[in-house]
């Protein structure tokens, strides 16, 4: 009852603090506050002008820079929950909260989860939405998106497809390729300069 009435009349900070509740309370407090975002009142005072977008993402996003391991960690315990909230929050997401879902991607380590977000963020209308959240998360977690790419190869090649963002076309199997090949020549310098120390700092020997 105390957690709807604190959405009933929410500010810009309720889901501050009712992210602060989930990432310091225990297991039956976090799904009663889930429970009460998912089940929000269909009338309430809380505005998309409070929080820059929707309740559920704007709690999400709290929760995640509190505790980036809470959500992940919450969806493997709960998962239809969990994810219930997640799909409503991602159900009005807009270019504008790139950042905020991006985050809450690349900081899980819940494979499914991820799928299941990239899934949601697949069936948005905005297909630049969805170019700038899959190549924020490459930036960020590329293991993630290689994950995707060997564990759902439906999805995957959803995600392939050619998406017109600020840097131009950009394809999910280039832009793996290229973050590969970042990490091999990173490797490769890597080692050389580690030989070239090593070179340095031995004498060779010298004929008298």
């Amino acid at each position: 009852q105390i957690f709807t009435e604190m959405i009933t009349y929410a500010d810009e900070n309720t889901m501050s603090t009712m992210a602060e509740m989930v990432a310091t309370g225990d297991a039956e407090t976090s799904a009663l506050i889930f429970e009460s975002i998912m089940h929000q009142p269909a009338e309430d005072t809380y505005m998309m002008e409070d929080s820059g977008g929707d309740m559920a993402l704007d709690f999400l996003d709290n929760l995640n820079q509190i505790d980036s391991s809470a959500i992940s960690s919450l969806y493997e315990d709960n998962s239809d929950l969990v994810g219930d909230v997640i799909e409503s929050a991602l159900s009005s997401a807009t270019l504008n909260d790139t950042a905020a879902v991006s985050s809450i991607i690349s900081s899980s380590n819940n494979d499914e989860m991820n799928s299941m977000m990239f899934q949601n963020i697949s069936d948005n209308d905005d297909q630049s939405f969805m170019g700038e959240v899959f190549v924020s998360v490459a930036t960020d977690a590329p293991e993630i998106i290689m994950a995707i790419a060997a564990e759902n190869e439906s999805l995957y090649e959803d995600m392939a497809k050619d998406t017109d963002i600020d840097i131009g076309i950009v394809t999910a199997a280039s832009l793996i390729t290229d973050i590969s090949d970042t990490e091999n020549d990173n490797y490769t310098t890597a080692v050389i300069d580690t030989t070239t120390d090593v070179s340095a700092k031995t004498k060779k020997p010298t004929m008298m």
